[in-house]
């Protein structure tokens, strides 16, 4: 168990950690490589700029962490999840998010370009300034999460298919230059 470590600049590649538990970690630029992360738990773990590479993530929970500017590349695995956890300005594209709830991420300002979040519930969650163009929310409920603004109408689309609040759709129009009456 690596517990209230420092762990700046440490790199761990082609290794297996499956069943490891980080808890209360802390560092800039960690990099896990090529590494067995399955069933790995991150528990209120504080990482700037660190980064996924090539990893099995099969199980693996990050809850109450702060992940900011991280990078997840050629991530695998199922049941992964992210519960109560800050990822301002990670770079999640092409993540796989489908069919899950997830509750209280701050996604702000990510990119989550071409992300799979079909059938997804956002549940007090923050999508704020984040860029989501070519990602597939369809079935997604975003009721519960906090999206826009919508500076830029291509990532609109993104949204087909999704469930909105009342109050998003009213600034979703408001974005587009409509005006909601009633």
């Amino acid at each position: 168990m690596f517990e209230g470590r420092d762990l700046s600049n440490e790199r761990f590649e082609d290794d297996d950690l499956s069943e490891e538990r980080f808890v209360r970690c802390t560092g800039s630029s960690v990099t896990f490589a090529h590494c067995d992360l399955s069933d790995v738990s991150f528990e209120g773990c504080d990482f700037v700029g660190a980064a996924f590479l090539s990893v099995d993530v099969s199980g693996t929970s990050w809850k109450n962490c702060r992940l900011l500017n991280a990078r997840f590349a050629e991530v695998r695995g199922f049941d992964f999840e992210f519960v109560s956890s800050v990822l301002m300005y990670a770079d999640l594209r092409e993540m796989n998010f489908s069919k899950r709830t997830l509750t209280e991420i701050d996604f702000s300002d990510a990119d989550l370009r071409d992300g799979d979040f079909r059938d997804t519930v956002f549940d007090r969650c923050r999508l704020a300034h984040a860029n989501i163009a070519g990602a597939k929310f369809k079935g997604a409920d975003l009721r519960g999460a906090e999206i826009g603004p919508f500076d830029d109408m291509k990532w609109l689309a993104a949204l087909k298919g999704a469930t909105i609040s009342e109050r998003q759709a009213h600034a979703v129009a408001n974005a587009l230059g409509i005006k909601v009456v009633g």
